[in-house]
């Protein structure tokens, strides 16, 4: 017996699966490929059945497993498993839920009109949409509402073909015209569908078998390898690639055939589809968050540590430029843009499938960072009763006086530390002790302003050491005295400045 079964084979799926066995939650996935179970996690208490099932075996799989929850995770364009799993769930009186990825897009302004191929002329897409601005020759955009009618628009369209909608529907394009020539075609890696492709008369240096979704820069690279003329590709979301194949196919001058969605369909998102999972569980899985001072944020400038749990993290958090500043490294992971501690808690606690979670700081977390702030809300919140499944960890990093003393080759152990950014201060008075000071400016002109307040304090003499951009290749160093440096324009933004006596 299981608690819950679950139609998969496509990322949605998988994550369920996952979120399953880590809440030893009694699951039944099933799926119609090799390379479907594959991908499947490994788990004492989730079982995969890999075939095709008929309506009436499907229903005596539920006699026999009596589920409390029938998840539908399938493809989009798996309309007949849909509407099996649908009248049976009706039939058996079964609760059942439909789970799917959101559109690329879903707003109307950011719908983009695209050229039709029953009229040869632009008219909107409602199933099927671009980013405006994000495709910039919409003509080289072509919709269709089948598998059908872009087999047959390529008949009366000469050119090599790349053919990226799986393997199940690849005998459909035989009716084309010098097919095995024209048609390059990119499935799973599964060996009945490679073998099918082979009895279907396609060469197998036609065939690319690779698991995606695939980079921009894949698909340029195979786009070019193959001499595309035309990219045929569904409309299978951001999980699925959609945006980078249309970029793809514009970047080398190509047509991008689209097979819009079949049907607009209502369901549940993958985060509410775990919160209907959870009460199934037998433990409550911990969940962590880890704030990680990234350092100055050049490579090379991490922690071990730090790169460690990034790379074992689901999720990523952070100020933009610190994501972009990973991007390479995300992956599929879940990430959030911000900055603020309570949004960031507030989307991790709504993403329940979500385990750990990595939030990005520059330089160190001790220091004038964002980190002590998401510490403190989390806190509050779990004496409040909330989030108490959650561990707190916090990571260091190199912080920005450092680094920035060691480029100065000076020991920063008798600096007063103090930051200007968006506060108030008086370094003067620390001056007026005799200590050197290291301060965080931010602002029109701060060094400027800085050198021409202490200045007027008479430190006219003293040094005034001004960093920007630190480790990164456009660092910027300057030292001169503060009269010299109240003169010159160094520019606006975030700055880091060491003051000391000058040596006689």
């Amino acid at each position: 017996m299981s608690d819950v079964i679950i139609f998969g084979g496509t990322t949605e799926g998988r994550k369920l699966a996952k979120f399953c066995g880590e809440h030893k939650i009694q699951t039944v996935v099933c799926v119609v490929s090799e390379y479907g179970e594959m991908l499947v996690p490994e788990s004492p208490s989730v079982r995969v059945i890999r075939r095709a099932l008929e309506k009436d075996e499907m229903e005596a799989l539920f006699v026999a497993e009596k589920p409390s929850l029938v998840l539908d995770a399938t493809h989009p364009y798996a309309r007949v498993v849909t509407e099996n799993v649908t009248q049976v769930c009706q039939k058996m009186q079964i609760p059942r839920y439909r789970v799917l990825r959101k559109p690329e897009l879903e707003t109307k302004e950011q719908k983009l009109t695209m050229k039709s191929v029953k009229n040869e002329s632009r008219a909107e897409i409602t199933n099927s949409v671009v980013a405006v601005n994000s495709v910039t020759n919409v003509d080289s955009i072509v919709t269709v509402d089948s598998v059908d009618q872009a087999v047959e628009w390529l008949k009366s369209h000469e050119g090599t073909v790349l053919v990226t909608t799986g393997s199940k529907e690849l005998a459909k394009y035989t009716a084309i015209p010098d097919y095995k020539e024209r048609i390059f075609a990119r499935i799973l890696p599964d060996s009945q569908a490679l073998l099918n492709s082979e009895t279907l008369g396609f060469p197998r240096n036609h065939m690319i078998a690779m698991q995606g979704p695939f980079s921009l820069e894949m698909n340029i690279a195979t786009m070019r390898m193959t001499g595309a003329n035309y990219l045929v590709t569904k409309e299978s979301g951001h999980a699925g690639g959609f945006l980078d194949k249309i970029h793809a196919a514009e970047a080398v001058g190509a047509i991008a055939l689209v097979i819009g969605r079949p049907l607009k369909e209502t369901g549940i998102s993958l985060e509410e589809a775990c919160q209907y999972l959870e009460p199934f569980g037998m433990e409550t899985i911990s969940r962590t968050i880890t704030l990680i001072g990234i350092g100055m944020g050049a490579p090379g400038m991490w922690t071990v540590a730090a790169r460690k749990t990034l790379l074992e993290a689901d999720a990523v958090a952070g100020a933009s430029r610190m994501i972009e500043s990973v991007e390479k490294d995300l992956g599929e992971k879940a990430v959030m843009k911000a900055y603020d501690g309570k949004k960031i808690l507030d989307w991790f606690e709504h993403a329940p499938q979500l385990r750990k979670l990595a939030v990005l700081y520059s330089g160190d977390t001790g220091f004038y960072s964002g980190a002590s702030g998401l510490a403190e809300t989390l806190r509050e919140r779990q004496e409040a009763g909330k989030d108490q499944e959650i561990q707190l960890e916090i990571l260091p990093g190199i912080s920005t006086v450092s680094y920035f003393a060691s480029r100065l080759q000076i020991p920063w152990q008798d600096l007063e530390l103090e930051s200007l950014h968006g506060r108030e201060a008086k370094p003067w008075e620390v001056l007026e002790r005799g200590k050197n000071i290291f301060l965080l400016l931010g602002g029109v002109e701060p060094v400027a302003e800085v050198s021409r307040m202490i200045s007027e304090h008479g430190f006219g003499s003293w040094l005034v050491s001004a960093g920007k951009n630190l480790s990164y290749d456009d660092e910027e160093i300057l030292t001169d005295t503060a009269e010299n440096m109240m003169n010159k324009r160094l520019g606006d933004g975030l700055w880091a400045v060491i003051i000391q006596k000058k040596e006689k």
